[in-house]
């Protein structure tokens, strides 16, 4: 029988959201319930190192992927430029603009990485970028 850990990192295995999630600590599967419950449709992606297979999450300005990682769980969120033009760094509370600090840009889209796991982190997350 397959682990957890292994369906998370196989490739040619498409896990489901539940077998995903169930690797995932108990503290952070609940936020990343949340997070889909709160902000859109889910599904099933690879992509690829680090993260893997992830939960993709769709919502009208983009998406986020829930990266259930068994050792690190987060989310990942694709930021435009858009967000930044209505949300300057300087106005965000600054624990996200720590996290900005670390993010990674691909063409138009900034990727910013957010750990999950404390009571109300997903919660506080979307609030921060106006998506809760």
């Amino acid at each position: 029988m397959e682990t957890v850990l292994e369906s998370w990192k196989s490739r040619f295995e498409t896990p489901t959201i539940d077998a995903l999630l169930a690797g995932v600590p108990v503290e952070a599967r609940a936020e990343m319930e949340a997070f889909r419950k709160r902000v859109g449709r889910s599904s099933v992606r690879w992509k690829g190192t680090p993260w893997r297979w992830t939960i993709q999450i769709d919502y009208p300005d983009g998406h986020a992927c829930l990266v259930p990682d068994p050792e690190s769980p987060r989310v990942a969120i694709a930021l435009s430029a858009g967000f930044f033009a209505e949300h300057p760094p300087e106005t965000l509370p600054r624990p996200a603009r720590d996290l900005l600090l670390n993010a990674v840009s691909v063409g138009e889209v900034v990727w910013s990485e957010w750990s999950l796991g404390s009571p109300g982190s997903s919660e506080a997350i979307l609030d921060v970028l106006g998506m809760g």
